[in-house]
């Protein structure tokens, strides 16, 4: 929708300074969560295999969280290029 709204009305879509700060900053907590995420993954898959337990489901799961994590770092690089791209356009 404000894709939309901003063909229309001439606007541009890309966010103001203040809002990519914003999403950077929950890019941030993303990729912190997601560490935490990861590490409690990765103590269980230990502990399935120390029990004796199939960690197989277990370690397919932490591998799509690396792959989310790899895409939240993504984001945030792609969040901080606009940011600097903005910052150069307002200098």
């Amino acid at each position: 929708m404000e894709l939309r709204t901003a063909a229309f009305t001439g606007a541009s879509a890309i966010p103001g300074l203040g809002q990519l700060t914003e999403q950077l900053a929950q890019a941030e907590r993303l990729i912190e969560s997601s560490f935490e995420v990861i590490s409690r993954q990765s103590e269980l898959v230990k502990r399935l295999q120390r029990e004796g337990d199939d960690p197989i489901e277990a370690r397919r799961l932490l591998a799509e969280l690396k792959e989310l994590l790899a895409i939240h770092f993504a984001d945030r690089d792609r969040l901080r290029e606009l940011a600097r791209s903005e910052q150069r356009y307002r200098a």
